[in-house]
Parts: structure tokens; C-alpha cells; sequence
């Protein structure tokens, strides 16, 4: 199924019945990313997965699109579905646009953060910062070029068609709101994620009040795609 917010197709699937609980993947991924685990929780909710703009089967977003252009798409569709409120799942980069949605609106009712990204460092790599002086342009080919030659595994090398969206995100540090975080809110965490390490989750604890956080032994950032069934008992004690 698609809608259309701003003039852009935005791709998404409805499945099983019950209270209505939106998952939302990473910086990468699609609505695929999470089927696994939608589907072993749509015996008890009403499953809502959307691919982001610019991944899947969604459009490219405009360059100028960052965090809350992004979770604004996500209020769109629960206002296509006729949902005034929904439970929210959200992985790496789907954590950080709950976060933002739980604080700057009143549509989620309890949140689960899995491997959530959130906090930046604002540290730029030599590379870009050589680059920046001596090619002009954020997208241009030959800056494109030199990521996928000395940075494959980055996301900017991976993802061109979001790099300025990337670029923006990336300046945005969401830690000082984690505090205004006031619903219920649930943190799972791979013990062994090296992208964001269990540090993290453990801040995001201390700093949301009264949250709950769950620490699953051997698992890495890919928790969600890789052991969705480990996830389900949590969520489901949960909400």
C-alpha cells in the first residue's frame, strides 16, 4: 500500500488486529527489516510498517528533509490510517525519530527504543573535512566517488540518494530532549552493538524516567532483523 505526503509516495503494510503499534527501521533498512518481528507480533496488535523516504519502495525525499520532516511523514500516516494515537517501535535510526515524536507530539502512547541512535558527536572525519575545502558541492560526483573509493562501508558511500538528508540528521543531537521523554517507554539493547554500543542504552535509561531496559546477551545492532523472536516477550510484558 502507498499514500502521498508532500508529494512523495510513502510505501507501507498493515497486519493483524489489536492495538495499533508502528515500526519504524533503520537508517538503510526498509519495512522488510522489521517484518519478521511485526509478524510475530500481530497476533495481539495492529501491525504498521512503513519503508522512509528514500528507502524501499518510498520516494527519495527533498535534500533539505531532516529529523522532524521525517517523523512529520510518520504523523501523515497514522492520519492516513484514521489512527489518533499508536504504540511505537523504533530501531537505530526508527529510535531516534520515536524519540523525537514522543516529545514534539501527542500520538505515541508507550515506546520501545531498540538499538536506538540518538546522541551525535559532531566529530567530522579528515577525509570530509578535506574534501569539503577542495570539492565543492555536498552531492557532487566526485565527492561521490571518493566515499565509495576510501569509505565503502560508509552510510554517505551506501545511501547517496540520502546524503544530504544524512548530512542533516547527523548535526542533530536529540540527547537533550531524552529527558522530556514522559510516556512509557521500553529500551532494548544488544549487549555486544558496536555501532551503538550498550552505553547508550543505559543512558537513555538513567535519563528517561521510570523507562525499563532490557539487555539481550550476544546480540549485536541487528537485533530486530537477525533475533526478532528473542524481542517479542519483552514487548509483549510490555505494552
Amino acid at each position: 500500500m502507498t499514500f502521498s505526503y508532500q508529494g512523495k509516495t510513502i510505501a507501507y503494510d498493515v497486519m493483524g488486529k489489536g492495538s495499533p503499534l508502528l515500526m519504524v527501521h533503520g537508517w538503510g533498512g526498509s519495512r522488510e527489516s522489521l517484518r519478521r518481528l511485526g509478524e510475530l507480533l500481530s497476533g495481539k496488535h495492529k501491525i504498521i510498517l512503513v519503508d522512509l523516504p528514500g528507502f524501499g519502495q518510498s520516494d527519495t525525499p527533498p535534500p533539505e528533509w531532516g529529523t522532524p520532516q521525517y517523523a512529520e511523514v510518520l504523523i501523515g500516516l497514522l492520519d492516513e490510517l484514521h489512527i489518533k494515537n499508536a504504540d511505537y517501535f523504533g530501531h537505530s535510526f526508527g529510535g531516534s525519530l520515536g524519540l523525537y515524536l514522543s516529545v514534539h507530539s501527542k500520538r505515541i502512547d508507550h515506546l520501545v527504543l531498540c538499538n536506538s541512535s540518538y546522541k551525535r558527536s559532531g566529530k567530522v572525519s579528515p577525509f570530509s573535512r578535506i574534501a569539503k575545502h577542495i570539492i565543492p558541492g555536498n552531492n557532487s560526483p566526485l565527492k561521490m566517488i571518493l566515499y565509495r573509493i576510501f569509505f565503502r562501508a560508509s552510510d554517505l558511500a551506501r545511501y547517496p540518494q540520502v546524503a544530504s538528508n544524512h548530512r542533516l540528521i547527523m548535526k542533530q543531537d536529540l540527547s537533550p530532549i531524552v529527558p522530556d521523554v514522559k510516556v512509557p517507554t521500553l529500551i532494548l539493547w544488544g549487549a555486544i552493538d558496536t555501532i551503538t554500543p550498550l552505553s547508550l542504552g543505559r543512558e537513555l535509561h538513567e535519563k528517561i524516567k521510570d523507562s525499563q531496559l532490557v539487555i539481550i546477551p550476544d546480540a549485536r545492532h541487528g537485533l530486530p532483523l537477525r533475533q526478532p523472536e528473542l524481542l517479542v516477550e519483552p514487548i509483549e510484558k510490555f505494552l
